[in-house]
This record gives structure tokens, sequence and C-alpha cells, in this order.
């Protein structure tokens, strides 16, 4: 069957031409059309101008202040605050260090009575800018009210908080760094991601930071923030002077990777999202000789999935399966550097939190998960059920609850559709 492989990569050429042709024309006389009308429309709404019009409402919480350094969690939610967020306000409290409460939604008196007893002041402002106008309403607040601060730290609640390490999270924000940051991306630009940043007195003291929270226009469009805000933010402070600590980079997996076999190393491409896992087992069969089609890789995901469990003679193996797990076991020179870079390459690649967050979990402990990883399609359910199961994670229930009320993007149709492969939403 070789002579058909040149007329099938042909026509997959052809194939990804056209979808290429097609996206390019959504993007071009649709996306952008629909963003710049948007952009304009909300540069009229006074509330984007004034936060006087944005603020609801200040309420003293029920923690005396503690020390100079401000926690600022900007929230959004309609219910009682889930557990997996009680236990970043509770691991705050258990600091020495202060909360800043920015809620993007008017809160019940009930709601409002329950988390002013967890902080320091809690702020309730109207939905204006998305998780950076909140960003913008808290910061200007503590710049404000306690001119003495000696750091802030920005954190929202796109993310899952898991009880461990999370203290040692909290402890490692407030290191004597200038800008520290949880993970970093190549994506829409280089830039530190926003769900967790803190910033030292240099950084807060220096115009340049200044400068940026006065002009920043809380506009809700993804873009908007993930440009102007996110990606602003961090050149403005580098072009400062300020060079970013990265609690958790994607370079840290390389030595605990390395030192694995090279079947371990297989099976640590399962805890990769489902678009980079075919390519690297693409790559793994590329080198043992093996062909890169569907069978084939079929085979070496079961290997990755359950290559402890395959043996000689096992029920249900067939003789590919064997053939490949065989050649793993026999590869071990192999995993001191080339598989594992090639992991480590395409985390660093790609968001480094959606790519990396299993295995930083696993290798490095990190506490945390962004919340949106099944409604951009980066797992299916079964498998993170399956990861966090293996990670032995309390909240495992709580977080597939959470996933499955947000559902999948992929359910959108037509215009909606549209914006959510394009990243509008």
């Amino acid at each position: 069957m070789d002579f058909l492989s040149p007329i099938i990569a042909f026509f997959t050429a052809i194939e990804r031409f056209f979808i290429g042709l097609w996206y390019f024309l959504e993007r071009t006389f649709v996306v952008y059309p629909i963003e710049t009308i948007t952009r304009l429309v909300q540069h009229l709404d006074p509330r984007v101008h004034l936060q006087s019009m944005r603020i609801l409402g200040v309420t003293d919480g029920s923690v005396a202040k503690k020390d100079n350094t401000f926690f600022i969690l900007v929230l959004y939610s309609k219910g009682p605050a889930p557990e997996f967020l009680m236990n970043m306000i509770e691991a705050v409290n258990r600091s020495p260090h202060n909360l800043i409460l920015v809620s993007n939604f008017p809160l019940s008196s009930l709601q409002k009575a329950q988390l002013s007893e967890k902080c320091l002041v809690l702020i309730e402002r109207k939905n204006i800018g998305r998780d950076f106008g909140g960003y913008k309403d808290g910061v200007n607040y503590v710049r404000t009210h306690f001119p003495d601060v000696n750091r802030i730290v920005l954190v929202n609640d796109s993310l899952f908080f898991f009880r461990k390490s999370l203290d040692k999270l909290i402890s490692d924000l407030n290191a004597p760094h200038d800008f520290i940051g949880v993970t970093e991306t190549q994506e829409f630009h280089y830039h530190v991601q926003s769900f967790l940043l803190s910033f030292g007195p240099a950084v807060i003291q220096h115009p340049l930071f200044e400068k940026f929270w006065d002009k920043y226009r809380p506009i809700s469009t993804r873009y908007w923030t993930i440009h102007r805000g996110e990606v602003r933010l961090t050149r403005q402070i580098t072009k400062a002077g300020f060079r970013p600590h990265i609690l958790f980079p994607a370079a840290h997996l390389f030595a605990h990777l390395q030192r694995r076999p090279v079947r371990d190393a297989i099976e640590s491409v399962r805890l990769l999202p489902i678009p980079a896992r075919r390519k690297l087992y693409k790559t793994f069969l590329s080198f043992v000789g093996e062909k890169t089609n569907d069978a084939a890789v079929s085979a070496i995901e079961a290997v990755a999935y359950g290559v402890r469990r395959i043996s000689p003679g096992g029920r249900g193996n067939d003789g590919r399966l064997l053939q490949i797990n065989n050649q793993a076991a026999g590869m071990e020179q192999w995993s001191l550097g080339i598989f594992p870079d090639r992991i480590v390459s395409a985390i660093g690649r790609k968001n480094q939190m959606h790519y990396g967050a299993f295995l930083f979990m696993k290798h490095l402990g990190l506490p945390i998960l962004k919340r949106d990883i099944f409604f951009r399609r980066l797992y299916t359910l079964e498998e993170i059920h399956q990861i966090l199961t293996d990670l032995n994670e309390p909240l495992r229930d709580e977080v597939l609850a959470d996933l499955r009320r947000t559902g999948s993007g992929e359910n959108f149709r037509r215009l909606r559709g549209l914006m959510y492969r394009h990243g509008m939403i």
C-alpha cells in the first residue's frame, strides 16, 4: 500500500490549503469586522471610562489588615463560591497577607455576608472589561487606599485551586522578585499568563506600571483583554527593565522526564492535550522505524495508557502493540534526551498552562488547573477523570461537575461557532 502514500499526502495537502484559506477568509471578513465594531461601540460606553459608574459598592471585610501585600482576587459567581475557589480564599487567609475580593457580578445579601467575612475589602462592580477590568479597579483601590503597598498579587477565578501545595504557591508569589508569574505562553505573542501575577515594590512604584493601569480601558472582548491587557502589561514591565520570574517553566520538566525510562515518557504524553499527542506519537514511531499510520498511532496510544499491563501472551494483546511496547522497553538510552526534549518543546511553544498543567501537577506540584480545558477541547471528560484519579485529587468530582456545567465549545453553531474557532470566546 506504499504507492498510495504520495497520493494521500497530496490530497491531505490540498485539504489543508482550503481549510487554511477558509479560515483566512472568516478572519478577514467576519472576525475582524465584528471585533472592530464591538470595540467602537464599547468605547462609547461611559462605564468604560469612569470607574465610579462601574463600582456597585465597597464593603469593609471582617479580616483586619495584616501586612503590605495585597492579593486581588477577581471572581464571577452567581451562586455560592465553589469549594475550589474557597480553597484559594482560605489559603490567603492562612497567610500573613491581605485579600481584596472583586466581584464582577452583584452579590446577594447572603453571598456578601459570607465573602466579607473572608477578606479585608469586598468590591462589587459591573462586569465591564472581564477579569482585567476587575484587576484595574482592584489595583486602583489598593493604590488609593493603601499607599504603603509593598506587593500586589492578581488572581482570577478561571482556575481550579487544589489544597495540596497551595500554601507554598502563595508563599512563592511573595518571593523577593519584582515580577513573578506562574506560567508563560507564546500564544498571541509572548506574555506572562495573567491568571496569577505578582508585582514587587519596584514595579508598583514604576511610572510605566502606573501609566498602564491609568490608561487601560476595560473593553470586554477576549482579543482586547489578551492583546491590550495581558500582552501589553508584560511588555510594559519588561520595557521598564524587569524580567519575569516564572515559577513553573516548561524547561523544569526536562529533568523529571529525562530520568525516567522511555516507556514512562510515552505514558507522559497522555497527560498532554489532544492536539499534541498524535504528533509526539508519530515522532516516536518515526524514530523506531515504524509507519506513522492510524493503526500504529492507536497501538502506541494503547502503550501510553497501559504499558505496564502489556505482557507477552496477555489477553487482548496484538502483535503491533507488543512490538512497540518491546521497542520502548529496549530504548532506555533514548530517554536521556530526545523524547523528553520533544515533550518539553511541545509545551513551550504553546499555552503552557493548557499544554503542561497535568505534567506540572504530577512532577512539580502545581496546585491549579484552568477551568476551560474541556471547553476548548483540549481533553475529554473521560481523560480528565482518569488523570485526576491517577493524581489522587480529592476535588475530582467537583472539577468534572464544573466542566460539565460549562460544556464544550464544539457544540456552538453558526456565528457563535465561528467566534469560538477564532478564539473570540
